[in-house]
C-alpha cells in the first residue's frame, strides 16, 4: 500500500509538468482576461522576455471564447523585435474585432464587440506601446514613460581592429546583400541605403498601425509624435497617445469592469503564457551566430 501511495504522488508530480495551466483554457467565471506583457518582446518566450508567439496564441484563443468580453492588458515593456511586436498587435486587433453574445433582462440575445483596456505602469515604449495601441482605451500613471515610436538597428564594426592585428575576413556569399550588416566589413553606401529603406518601411508600418488603433489620431498626427521620444503619462494624454491618467492598477481595471457592465473590484483570469527560464541561452545563440559572421548583427527593433 505504501508503494502504491508513492507511485500515485510521483504520477501526479509528473503530470503537473506536462499539463497546461488551466487558466489558459478556463475563465473561472470571469469575463475579463488578464494579459501581461513584461520585459523585452521577442518571438520566443524566455525568463526575461515576452514571447510574442505564445502571447498571440493566447489572445486568439480568448477571441474565440464566447465567455470573454474584454482583455485587460498590463504592460511594462521597453519594446522588442519588429516581428514580435507586430505579432502581438495583430492578434489584439483580431480580438478587438471579435464579438461576444449576452442575454438581456428581457430575454433578447444581443451581440457586442469585445474590448481591450491597456494599462501602462512604469514603461510602455516602442514595441510595448505598439501593443498598447491596439487597445480601445489606454491608461497610465502620471509619470509613466510612453511612446518611443521608432525603429533602431545597430551593430559593431571590427574592420579597423582586424586590420590592426592582421585578421582578414574570408566570407563567400551568393546574393549581393547576403552579408549586409556584417561586423567584419565596412558597409557600402548602397548597403546603407538598402538598410535605411528597410528601417523606414518598418517605421511606416509602426506609424500606420498606431493610427489604425488610435482612431482619433491620423497617420500624420502619429508621425509628428513618432520621433523616438518618450512622453510622461500626462503628456501622452495631452497629445492623444493615451486616453486617461490613473493612480493605480486597480483603478485602471475598475474602469474596464464598469465599462462591460460589472461592478468595481471584478475579477480577471490570467492568459499570460508562463516564461521559460531556460530559453534565454537559446535565444542568444540564435541571434549571435559566429558561423554566419553575424555575432554582433542584431535585428531591427521597435
Amino acid at each position: 500500500m505504501k508503494n502504491k501511495g508513492w507511485i500515485f504522488i510521483v504520477v501526479v508530480l509528473l503530470l503537473s509538468f506536462f499539463v497546461d495551466d488551466v487558466n489558459l483554457d478556463q475563465n473561472m467565471g470571469s469575463h475579463i482576461a488578464l494579459l501581461e506583457i513584461k520585459g523585452p518582446i521577442m518571438q520566443e518566450s524566455s525568463g526575461i522576455s515576452a514571447g510574442s508567439r505564445d502571447i498571440a496564441n493566447a489572445v486568439l484563443k480568448a477571441a474565440e471564447n464566447s465567455e470573454v468580453r474584454a482583455i485587460f492588458l498590463d504592460i511594462n515593456s521597453p519594446g522588442g523585435t519588429v516581428g514580435g511586436s507586430q505579432e502581438i498587435y495583430w492578434a489584439l486587433m483580431k480580438f478587438r474585432d471579435s464579438d461576444y453574445s449576452y442575454l438581456e433582462d428581457n430575454g433578447e440575445m444581443l451581440t457586442s464587440k469585445k474590448i481591450i483596456h491597456a494599462y501602462i505602469g512604469e514603461l510602455g515604449a516602442s514595441g510595448g506601446y505598439y501593443a498598447a495601441s491596439a487597445a480601445n482605451h489606454i491608461s497610465s500613471l502620471p509619470s509613466s514613460l510612453v511612446g518611443s515610436i521608432g525603429v533602431i538597428f545597430s551593430n559593431f564594426n571590427f574592420v579597423k581592429m582586424m586590420e590592426k592585428i592582421g585578421i582578414e575576413d574570408q566570407t563567400f556569399t551568393a546574393g549581393e546583400y547576403k552579408d549586409l550588416g556584417s561586423s567584419f566589413k565596412t558597409m557600402s553606401d548602397e548597403g546603407k541605403k538598402v538598410m535605411q529603406e528597410m528601417i523606414d518601411e518598418s517605421y511606416d508600418v509602426f506609424v500606420n498601425d498606431v493610427a489604425n488603433g488610435r482612431k482619433d489620431l491620423s497617420v500624420e498626427d502619429v508621425r509628428k509624435l513618432a520621433n523616438g521620444w518618450v512622453y510622461s503619462g500626462n503628456k501622452a494624454v495631452e497629445n492623444g497617445l493615451t486616453d486617461s491618467v490613473v493612480y493605480s492598477y486597480r483603478e485602471a481595471l475598475d474602469n474596464l469592469c464598469l465599462e462591460i457592465g460589472e461592478e468595481a473590484q471584478c475579477e480577471t483570469y490570467m492568459i499570460t503564457p508562463e516564461l521559460d527560464p531556460f530559453a534565454d541561452i537559446f535565444n542568444l545563440l540564435g541571434k549571435f551566430d559566429l558561423l554566419n559572421h553575424n555575432f554582433f548583427a542584431l535585428y531591427p527593433n521597435y
